[in-house]
């Protein structure tokens, strides 16, 4: 039994059944996907506003149960 050929890539089977609504979303540095971003961020510090205390105690809980001082040399 060779393995010789158990490195090569298989093909991969695409299928496309139309054009992608996201595909605008790949020229990053346009006017349109950077407000698109914005208005997403926007939306989503929306939704987690009344979560900010957990967040908040969470954090300092797990920063409660690590080391803070580095004892290793460099």
């Amino acid at each position: 039994m060779s393995f010789s050929n158990a490195t090569s890539s298989a093909p991969i089977a695409r299928k496309a059944d139309g054009p992608d609504p996201y595909a605008w979303l790949q020229n990053r540095d346009t006017d349109e996907v950077l407000d698109y971003l914005k208005a997403e961020n926007a939306w989503q510090e929306q939704q987690l506003a009344d979560q900010t205390g957990l967040r908040e105690s969470l954090f300092q809980e797990i920063k409660g149960r690590i080391l803070e001082t580095d004892l290793s040399l460099p």
